[in-house]
């Protein structure tokens, strides 16, 4: 892939341009909606000049740096007081709001003009697209217009969530025009079984990083209970949390002192059903920072892994480094 270099005045280094596009992305560093992308980001922005376009979320910054990233914001509803497609996931809010489905349209033509726009003021080597939908249908007709080579990421909702056709076409028809698919996890792969690149390329795993040196455990205090099992995580239907629940009291039949902590923040209203039943738990329920996370894993000694479509490493890592530093 050929990468077109954005002009610099004489003499200044210059780095290749990057346009990210997303709909989840931290309003700020404390924020709790998952920072994944823009760990990514922050990591790029050692070969790129990174810029991450998102919708507007409430309390976020028009335009401004999230940990040192650029970021700019678009808006696609009014009044302003109802652009919640962004707050947190988009299928969830989908879901947990049915009527936030007439803000969808708006939203894609939104995202579409502020790509456009901006792209083509800034002239960016490279369009990343996080999830093939919306987001790789915005890229590939960003790039298509301006001859900007585009490449897709999903993450597993894209995938599992929208099943069955128009959708399944729709991902064939953002493949093909996109210079490279990558998938967090084989699995997701094994999903899109024919779907490849304009390159005729099948999609690359790359899992998702993890910053190992953030979760050394260094002086923090292990537990006196060796029986707490850690859950973190979005509050939400697809991460499991029901299951472990459900099951957790047969935890307690073996092991009486066992103690379940629940770290996470979102909504997750068939999970909580079973909450009541915890009420002679020794359980916890905290609303995290991810500034905060690692102490979490430093301090509690078991972690309940819910399997999925998730990439593996991102979530048996963060234990292991707390654990064997």
């Amino acid at each position: 892939m050929q990468l077109r270099m954005a002009r610099k005045p004489i003499g200044e280094v210059s780095k290749p341009g990057l346009l990210v596009l997303t709909t989840t992305f931290p309003r700020n560093a404390e924020d709790s909606t998952p920072s994944f992308v823009l760990n990514l980001c922050k990591r790029l922005q050692a070969q790129f000049d990174v810029t991450v376009l998102a919708p507007s979320a409430g309390g976020a910054r028009h335009r401004g740096e999230v940990e040192g990233v650029q970021v700019r914001r678009f808006h696609y509803f009014w009044p302003r007081s109802l652009e919640l497609l962004a707050e947190g996931a988009l299928l969830e809010s989908l879901r947990q709001r049915p009527w936030l489905f007439l803000q969808t349209p708006f939203l894609l033509l939104s995202e579409l003009v502020a790509a456009y726009s901006w792209a083509r003021r800034s002239k960016p080597a490279v369009i990343h697209a996080h999830w093939l939908i919306p987001q790789g249908i915005v890229a590939v007709l960003v790039g298509g217009l301006l001859n900007i080579p585009v490449v897709v990421t999903a993450h597993g909702a894209d995938v599992s969530g929208l099943r069955g056709w128009p959708w399944s076409a729709i991902r064939r028809a953002v493949a093909a025009r996109s210079k490279a698919i990558t998938v967090v996890s084989s699995d997701l792969k094994k999903r899109l079984d024919g779907v490849v690149s304009g390159l005729g390329q099948a999609p690359l795993v790359m899992p998702m990083g993890v910053d190992s040196d953030r979760f050394r455990a260094g002086e923090a205090a292990r537990p006196a209970n060796d029986k707490t099992v850690l859950f973190v995580g979005r509050l939400a239907e697809k991460k499991g949390l029901e299951y472990l629940l459900r099951a957790f009291p047969q935890v307690l039949s073996h092991h009486p002192d066992a103690r379940l902590v629940v770290v996470g923040d979102g909504r997750c209203g068939r999970c909580w059903r079973h909450w009541p039943r915890l009420s002679s738990w020794e359980a916890t329920l905290t609303s995290w920072a991810a500034s905060r996370l690692q102490n979490c894993h430093a301090y509690t000694p078991l972690a309940g892994y819910l399997w999925g479509h998730r990439s593996w490493p991102a979530q048996v890592i963060p234990k292991a480094s707390a654990w064997c530093s």
